[in-house]
Order: C-alpha cells, then sequence, then structure tokens
C-alpha cells in the first residue's frame, strides 16, 4: 500500500499578518469597529456598529428549542435575477483579520485521545457490521436531515449508522430515539480556540477527526453529509473499490482541479480503517486550517481534503504511477463508474494511495 503521507513543510500560524490584533483573547471590545474591520464585515459603518463582534448559535430561543437555522445570526438577502439569495461578500457579526489570523491553526486535540474519542470509537466498534459503520453528523438545527439520513440508512438495512452529533441536544434526540449517536458537543468546543470562529466552520472539520479515530481503530467508515440520501445498496461497493480511501469527485477548489482535473468532496468517502488511512485523514484537516485564509470559507476541510489528495496524485505521478492502493490499483488508475446508490450522484474516483 502506497499512500503520500507527509509532514507539510509550512508554520501551523498564518503567514499573513495584517497588523497586531487590538485584542488578544475573546472579550468583547469595548470600543467602535475601525475603519479597516467596517470594510472588513462588508458594511457600511452605522451597520458595523450595530453588529455583534462574533458569530453566534444557539439552540434555545425564547426559552424553546430553536426551530432549524432561528438560532444563528442572520445574513442579508437581496433580491438577484436569479431570485432572492444570502448577499454575498458580507457577514452578520464586525470581522477582525488581524485577530482571526492570530488564532491557532493546529488540531486541538488529536483522533488518540482515549479521553476525547473513547465513547465514539466503542459506539463504532459496538455498531459495525463486518467492520464498517456509516457515519453522518450534524447539529441541532440538522436534527431533521440527520433523521432524514439515517430512516433511508435503515431502509437499506444498513443498521450500522451512526452519528456524530455535534451538539448535546441532537446527542439526547437521538439517543431517545434508540439511533446510535457520539456526544462530540465538547469536542466542538475545543476549535473556539482556533481560526475556526464560525460554528459551521468547526463542525465540519471536527467530524474528520473522529472519522480517524475510527480508523485508527480498525474500523472502516463510509461517512456522508446529512444531505446525502442513499438510494439503493452502494456500501460493499465501495468497498470492493482497489483504493484504500475512495471520495467523491468535486470542481471545487480550482487549484486541485489545475493539478490533477479533480477535487475531492469532503462529504461523501469511504475510506479503510488503518493507521495510514487515518493520518491521511488528519493531515487533510491540519491542511484545511492553513489553508483557511479566506473568512468566508466554511469548507475548510473540502480545501484540506482536495489539496493532499491533489499532492498524492503528482505524488504517485512522480514515482511512475506505481501509485499502489489495498487490492492492486494505483495512482493512474481510471475512475471507477459511479456507484449506483447515492443522491445526488457520488461518482467515487480512488485516491492515489
Amino acid at each position: 500500500m502506497r499512500l503520500a503521507l507527509f509532514w507539510l513543510a509550512v508554520s501551523s500560524r498564518a503567514r499573513y499578518d495584517p497588523g497586531k490584533p487590538q485584542e488578544h483573547d475573546g472579550r468583547v471590545p469595548s470600543r467602535r469597529p475601525s475603519d479597516r474591520e467596517v470594510a472588513d464585515s462588508g458594511v457600511r459603518r452605522e451597520e458595523a456598529e450595530r453588529m455583534p463582534w462574533f458569530p453566534s448559535h444557539s439552540t434555545v430561543c425564547d426559552g424553546r428549542p430553536c426551530a432549524p437555522g432561528e438560532g444563528n445570526l442572520q445574513h442579508v438577502r437581496e433580491d438577484t435575477p436569479r431570485g432572492w439569495r444570502y448577499k454575498q461578500w458580507t457577514q452578520p457579526y464586525i470581522h477582525r483579520e488581524a485577530w482571526v489570523q492570530a488564532r491557532s491553526r493546529d488540531v486541538p486535540h488529536s483522533p488518540d485521545e482515549v479521553a476525547v474519542y473513547g465513547d465514539a470509537v466503542a459506539l463504532a466498534k459496538r455498531t459495525a457490521l463486518d467492520g464498517r459503520v456509516v457515519v453522518t453528523s450534524g447539529d441541532w438545527d440538522y436534527r431533521e436531515l440527520v433523521l432524514n439520513f439515517v430512516l433511508h440508512a435503515h431502509k437499506l438495512a444498513y443498521h450500522n449508522t451512526l452519528v456524530l452529533s455535534m451538539e448535546a441536544e441532537l446527542h439526547s434526540d437521538l439517543t431517545a430515539r434508540a439511533i446510535p449517536s457520539a456526544d462530540l458537543s465538547r469536542s466542538l468546543a475545543a476549535w473556539n480556540e482556533t481560526c475556526l470562529q464560525r460554528h459551521i466552520q468547526a463542525a465540519r472539520t471536527e467530524r474528520h477527526v473522529a472519522v480517524a479515530a475510527m480508523l485508527a481503530a480498525g474500523i472502516d467508515v463510509l461517512l456522508c453529509d446529512a444531505t446525502v440520501v442513499l438510494l439503493r445498496p452502494v456500501v460493499a461497493e465501495l468497498a470492493a473499490i482497489p483504493a484504500d480511501l475512495a471520495v467523491q469527485r468535486d470542481a471545487w477548489p480550482e487549484d486541485p482541479v489545475r493539478k490533477v482535473g479533480v477535487a475531492a468532496n469532503a462529504g461523501f468517502y469511504y475510506a479503510h480503517g488503518t493507521a495510514a488511512v487515518s493520518e491521511f485523514v488528519l493531515s487533510a484537516v491540519r491542511r484545511g486550517l492553513i489553508e483557511f485564509y479566506l473568512r468566508w470559507n466554511n469548507i475548510g476541510d473540502q480545501y484540506g481534503l482536495s489539496f493532499v489528495m491533489a499532492d498524492a496524485k503528482m505524488d504517485a505521478k512522480a514515482d511512475g504511477g506505481a501509485g499502489g492502493g489495498r487490492r492492486g490499483g494505483g495512482g493512474g488508475a481510471r475512475p471507477p463508474p459511479p456507484p449506483p446508490g447515492a443522491a445526488p450522484a457520488a461518482a467515487a474516483a480512488t485516491a492515489a494511495t
């Protein structure tokens, strides 16, 4: 087996230094926003002075459970020729570029920490069938999508499905429904010390570290976004692809597409449970933190996975295309035909391994 595993030869801190942050901690500033902060927030000054200093997310609204999306700061909407949409290049809180860039770009915990992922790995071992689990993730806002995913998986007899619950409220709800759930609310909170300040940024990234812990324990994982709907059996077909990691094709970000012709969708992949694949997934998380130089970017995990897979492809090509998958095949192999059981269509491309 050949995996292009490597330590990235770059700093774990941001290279871009827009100036010393005026506040180094998480306290709420007691000043007016600077001209630079107003401009970076994409609004006029009178609007900026009414905006909060931090993004916020809540599960309780007016003493009751929030409806999906209700507990988040709301973006401004605008009318466009294509209809109403959220206004681009604005955000509903003041952006402090220097403060964000000064935050940590290190993963706050490793996947082998028993105190962090011991319960999740134990749950995966109990839930697994033939050494495999089907995994999705979500928070309280995503509860209806998560339930929809699980019910469709159960219709296919995928009772080895479990949920990475990013909030305790979702974990409690799923547990009451007898749906296997791992409560990751505490590990999610650890991302508050990093450059990922938006709830969605941290939630998307945390799931991959949890998956890496399961892979290190020898468990195969099919990771799916909660928005995926499994229509026909697909797990066995994905497991049979001669690669250690099979990932849905994507067209973004552009740099990996220019380099190797394709990017990777971080929300649909099948990974075999080995220490090498676990480290590969974790390297994608690290790379995503390093590539996080656009505050608008909510898909840092996809940037990381796409970049490390593109580098792995180039590494395999430099070695003469010998590649090497779990059961033959290699970096130069043509991608397999799309599996017939996922919507949206999951044209799984073999990773360069």
